[in-house]
């Protein structure tokens, strides 16, 4: 207890905020429930001179370190073990928005930043922040930055790796590196900071990010689109790249039993089509052209009569059945309700066995078609509720039972997971996505990684944190 008590008192001095010992339940358990730890206390750095300070005493006694934002995450990355050796650094006091620079589209943000207020003041200048997540009221930057997020703006913007353009960060002796320039082109060597990005806290503690922003559209407009299968729905992403590529904000794809649970759990969310289609596309299109806004004689805008002309003619060519098409902000939000809630709709329905995957838009149809057909043939009672961003390949292929009173999929979850893998690996796809790795996928890392790829980034995890402060545990074994 006298050390624990030495340590305690070492690190409050030269803290601002108090630190936690009691009370601290919420910090140790990932949101899901999965993933439940112990550590000796929680502390809340309010600046990067803090933070380095925690790291120079966490290297001077060995003490592992473990970063938390919103804990928000999927995969136990931000979660402590079991030991009660380490301590938990929780960022959310670290949050000041450092500068908006207009002229250059960027904004330098710290790592507890909220990511809906950071949606929102960049909004006010009339700005959009391209990282956009169902979990943006909890979720922040650093744990964004952490796990290269993705969310549902990638196909446009790209995902949070491809937005930043530059890092602050503490490295695990304590020393601060800063490279927070706002430069678009610098060939001074490595890029370090997208090294950082991704690393889930494994190489240093992210305290600062400078990204790019974008001018806000003039116009928004969504589509609920009735397909009649995943053919069609790439068919139909193909063609509107084609008729309206740079209007295209977001293509997010929804089978049938995700809606029948989000609208089971949330009765009050509105239902575009009067009977739930086998498959759904949402679809947001914009415009950043003033000229879009100009009125014709039919009292509609040039924006609302091109993506009404559209939809016509995918329905023409037999590529959707039907399309909602959004006349409001208003409705807008009502659409997208729907795809908000699928992850909340789904932890409420009872167990599922959540697959984050990436799969190349060449391979999606036969990788949807055979692993459907595989899963219903060896594995009767398992229903699959996928949806995601279909338009950057990405989705969130989600089992769940028939009947859950069985619980067959939580008794059967290494055998479902090895059928699904092995076909991403046959398709040349990912097993993670956007949410990382953690503590849940260590083992599918070991096993699906390449060897020589695992192998070097270990070699740099070994030169970076020789005593395997940081976040131990999460990404390597």
């Amino acid at each position: 207890m006298d050390d624990k008590n030495n340590l305690f008192k070492e690190f409050q001095s030269v803290l601002k905020n108090p630190i936690m010992i009691e009370g601290i339940e919420q910090y140790l358990s990932d949101w899901r429930g999965v993933f439940k730890g112990k550590v000796k206390f929680v502390v809340f750095p309010s600046t990067t001179e803090e933070v380095s300070k925690i790291l120079r005493l966490a290297n001077k006694y060995n003490t592992p370190i473990v970063p938390q934002g919103g804990n928000t995450g999927l995969c136990g990355g931000a979660t402590p073990d079991n030991s009660g050796n380490s301590i938990l650094i929780n960022f959310t006091k670290l949050n000041n928005i450092r500068n908006i620079d207009l002229l250059g589209n960027t904004v330098t943000v710290e790592a507890g930043c909220i990511l809906e207020n950071v949606l929102n003041i960049v909004q006010e200048k009339d700005r959009i922040f391209p990282i956009n997540l169902a979990a943006k009221g909890s979720c922040t930057i650093g744990g964004n930055l952490a796990t290269n997020a993705g969310g549902i703006n990638v196909l446009k913007y790209g995902s949070t790796r491809d937005l930043v353009l530059g890092i602050e960060a503490v490295l695990p002796n304590g020393e601060v590196i800063n490279n927070l320039n706002s430069l678009h082109k610098d060939n001074t060597g490595y890029a370090l900071h997208k090294l950082l990005v991704g690393s889930e806290g494994t190489l240093a503690l992210i305290t600062a990010a400078t990204i790019r922003i974008f001018k806000k559209p003039k116009a928004s407009i969504s589509c609920f689109i009735k397909v009649k299968d995943i053919d069609k729905s790439i068919e139909t992403l193909h063609m509107l790249q084609s008729l309206v590529g740079n209007n295209i904000e977001a293509f997010e794809i929804m089978s049938k039993p995700i809606l029948e649970i989000v609208h089971k759990q949330f009765p009050k969310i509105s239902k575009p089509f009067p009977a739930i289609p086998e498959l759904s596309l949402l679809v947001e299109f914009t415009t950043t052209s003033e000229l879009d806004l100009n009125i014709d004689d039919t009292g509609e805008t040039i924006f609302q009569k091109k993506i009404i002309n559209v939809m016509s003619h995918l329905i023409e060519n037999h590529l959707i059945e039907d399309a909602v098409i959004s006349q409001s902000d208003h409705q807008n939000k009502e659409l997208w309700e729907i795809r908000e809630n699928a992850n909340i709709a789904q932890m409420q329905e009872g167990f599922q066995l959540k697959l984050d995957l990436s799969i190349p838009i060449e391979n999606m149809s036969k990788f949807w078609i055979e692993t459907s057909e595989e899963l219903k043939k060896k594995h009767t009672d398992v229903k699959i509720c996928s949806f995601g961003h279909l338009g950057d390949g990405n989705l969130h292929y989600n089992l769940m039972d028939e009947d859950k009173n069985k619980e067959y999929v939580y008794k059967n979850q290494t055998a479902l997971k090895e059928l699904v893998y092995k076909k991403i690996k046959k398709f040349n796809g990912s097993f993670s996505a956007e949410h990382g790795i953690g503590q849940l996928k260590i083992e599918e890392l070991e096993k699906y990684k390449d060897q020589n790829l695992l192998n070097l980034m270990r070699t740099i995890k070994n030169s970076v944190d020789p005593k395997n402060i940081l976040n131990p545990g999460k990404l390597f074994n």
